[in-house]
């Protein structure tokens, strides 16, 4: 049964929210019901509209991105859903039907479908099972609760199951399901997360309304684990010269919508009539309007993926932060920066200070993963050659735009010396240390089939301080950490050697331009923040566990990093928490010189 979420609560959800968290295939867990977001083959087109990042659509080969319209763009906005779990229970006859079964009965009994699902008998709203079936692949299922109530006796021809809780336990014990048309034993759900429970994935794919082959074995996962959906984004900051205030002007004509949108069903006559009225509408020159409405779509009549490696699309970006935009970009409303001098500021190693007033980020939505995230640094393509580690399509075939949302809000660079962290990257101590995460990241890979990965000292030591940084940052300017962002420049191939964090603004509304993250970049507050962080780092209430630890966390990817001195929201980082340690940052108390900042710390 496929349902039009905004035919239920037009509220339900911010634009930004169809992309992260709940993206296609995810499950959205409203009070009454349980949905799960269908693919990009059933958006209706019309309900959305185009956003442009020509870098980041050479990237992925996509013509175009698109972001859901705003209420006041189309009071009928919407993305669809379908109910997920299928099987529901009455809270209060406490009858277990697959929904099917439960709109047959309700439409016998009132003459009409429900709205929200209802029990036929009771008139009360219906409650989705909690318990699911989720493989490596992506597929998703309800758990087999006809199988597993008949677990002591063959399935019976016309099963009727009743949930219940018994007793006094709130755990597995105390869940109790029965057929009622043939008399099985009760049986609890103890049991139902083994992890040999399940002999073969039933390729369930409910976003698409579809199923497919699948080897693999399946777990029992709660509906609201965190590892039932992992988004795969592509992100990418909007650079010169890919910004010009010419690009908003285009955009906002009525010409634009029908040139980005169409652009394979009309032909060059018409798309040189659009381009004249565009022209003429912004009294422009017709080449330099026709020249910008390229760059704007990306050559996208001709796609074709244009595959490179994360650290060299992130070498732009590293180095439009570092160089004053050119004049004919310094009024642009999607990139104004400010150049400091970094010998105002007393923090070692720091060898150039960016204040970002203005950018712009557009996260696209490429691919997801269940159980198991998708390693970052696999790349954006199709090649059959690069991953393990299932990365699920949005749809059946390969789409010419993906879903995706812009944000802009303000943010600061720092660059840091790469010869000074090479040197102390040399060092023995420092590279054992670092070498323990390698080790452990690699092991993980190879039980997940993921590629292995170089994890350097000099990554580790920026990352930590990234996430250090912006918890300490979220006491000085009034952003919630899960409001701010990292983004991580670091590279030690040769030619494209880089050594940089950004942090930003990560909300998609007006907070993006309150200032005060800028503001925190000046010298008499960065220093003072700098140091702060630092010395709040040298300490953990979970030390000595904290501090001692030679792998904690997920896989053990964490050394000297916990929830009580490190970690952020999810949405913060990107790497999911993984990859960190203080004593990089600011040594260990026993080794102090391990730490690249100890010298900053204050005692």
């Amino acid at each position: 049964m496929k349902l039009e979420l905004s035919s239920l609560r037009k509220e339900v959800l911010r634009r930004g929210q169809a992309i992260v968290p709940f993206g296609v295939g995810s499950i959205l867990d409203l009070p009454e019901e349980s949905l799960i977001c269908l693919s990009t083959d059933f958006w209706e087109e019309s309900l959305t509209r185009p956003i442009y990042e020509p870098r980041l659509q050479e990237r992925l080969g996509v013509t175009g991105f698109r972001v859901l319209k705003s209420a006041d763009e189309n009071p009928n906005v919407g993305v669809p859903f379908s109910y997920f779990p299928k099987w529901l229970f009455c809270p209060q006859c406490r009858k277990f039907r697959h929904i099917d079964e439960w709109i047959a009965l309700y439409r016998q009994a009132h003459k009409k479908n429900f709205k929200v699902p209802t029990c036929d008998a009771c008139n009360q709203v219906l409650v989705p099972s909690r318990f699911i079936v989720v493989c490596e692949n992506g597929h998703i299922d309800d758990f087999p609760w006809v199988q597993w109530a008949h677990s002591q006796r063959p399935v019976c021809e016309n099963p009727v199951l009743e949930l219940r809780t018994v007793g006094s336990s709130s755990g597995l014990d105390g869940i109790q399901v029965r057929c009622l048309s043939c008399g099985a034993p009760p049986r609890n759900m103890v049991g139902a997360f083994d992890e040999d429970l399940h002999s073969q994935c039933s390729g369930n794919m409910p976003w698409l309304f579809a199923h497919e082959p699948c080897d693999k074995k399946p777990r029992t996962l709660q509906r609201g684990a965190s590892n039932v959906y992992f988004p795969r984004l592509a992100t990418s900051i909007a650079i010169p010269p890919y910004v010009d205030r010419l690009f908003a002007e285009i955009q906002n004509t009525a010409y634009w919508e029908v040139l980005s949108t169409q652009q394979g069903a009309i032909d060059d006559s018409m798309a040189e009539s659009l381009l004249k009225m565009i022209a003429s509408a912004l009294d422009r020159d017709f080449d330099e309007i026709r020249d910008a409405v390229s760059r704007m779509l990306g050559d996208a009549r001709t796609p074709h993926p244009a595959i490179t490696s994360e650290s060299q699309y992130r070498l732009d970006e590293y180095n439009a932060f570092r160089r004053e935009p050119a004049p004919d970009n310094d009024g642009s409303v999607d990139f104004h920066i400010e150049i400091r001098d970094p010998s105002d500021y007393e923090i070692f190693g720091l060898k150039g200070v960016t204040l970002v007033h203005r950018l712009r980020e557009v996260r696209a939505l490429t691919a997801f993963s269940r159980i198991y995230p998708i390693d970052p640094e696999e790349p954006y393509s199709d090649d059959p050659g690069a991953p393990r580690g299932r990365a699920v399509p949005l749809g059946r075939k390969r789409s010419a735009w993906l879903p995706a949302m812009e944000v802009r809000g303000e943010g600061i660079f720092l660059e840091f010396d790469t010869e000074l962290l090479d040197t102390w990257a040399q060092d023995s101590s420092v590279c054992t240390r670092a070498t323990i995460l390698e080790k452990n990241y690699n092991e993980m890979a190879g039980r997940r089939e993921l590629r292995c990965r170089h994890i350097s000292p000099q990554f580790v030591c920026l990352h930590t301080l990234a996430h250090l940084l912006i918890r300490q940052l979220s006491f000085e300017c009034g952003y919630g950490s899960a409001s701010l962002r990292e983004r991580i420049y670091c590279s030690v191939s040769p030619g494209r050697r880089m050594a940089g964090i950004l942090i930003y603004t990560a909300s998609g509304d007006s907070e993006g331009t309150l200032g005060g993250l800028v503001r925190q970049g000046r010298p008499e507050f960065l220093t003072r923040v700098f140091t702060t962080a630092l010395t709040e780092a040298t300490w953990c209430s979970s030390d000595p566990l904290c501090v001692e630890s030679e792998g904690q966390g997920l896989g053990g990817l964490n050394l000297a990093a916990c929830h009580a001195c490190c970690l952020l929201p999810e949405t913060s980082c990107e790497e999911f928490n993984r990859l960190l340690d203080r004593g990089l940052v600011v040594g260990l108390p026993d080794r102090p010189e391990l730490g690249f900042f100890s010298g900053l710390v204050q005692v």
